[in-house]
């Protein structure tokens, strides 16, 4: 999460940690090295940094699924702002207008059905 160089598959599994859902820990098995938390669950009210870095850095692919609401916040800060460059409801950042499914194919935004959204 703080984007150091190598360091992806660095997380060490912890079985008493709890399973948010059934391919969520499928990879515990298989020791260091792999993805260990390969998702993160964000609960109402809570607020979740994807990466927090020193000097340039880019965020290569968001992929979010299930039940994006327009209550969900997407929030971009760079350069020590206290307000953020980009604030905008998920659905919207993905091309969801409404909160209704539409598919959409374009060069920096997918989403599939069942709801799949990529940049």
């Amino acid at each position: 999460m703080t984007g150091e160089k190598g360091k992806g598959g660095m997380a060490i599994p912890d079985p008493s940690e709890l399973k948010p859902a059934a391919s969520g820990r499928a990879a515990d098995s298989l020791g260091q090295g792999w993805k260990v938390k390969p998702f993160l669950r964000v609960n109402a009210g809570q607020t979740v940094t994807l990466m927090d870095v020193e000097g340039p850095g880019t965020i290569q692919h968001i992929w979010m699924v299930e039940g994006l609401s327009r209550a969900n916040i997407i929030r971009f800060y760079w350069d020590d702002e206290t307000t953020p460059s980009v604030e905008v409801p998920a659905p919207d950042f993905f091309a969801v207008g409404h909160e209704k499914f539409a598919r959409v194919n374009s060069e920096v935004i997918v989403v599939n059905p069942h709801n799949a959204h990529n940049c």
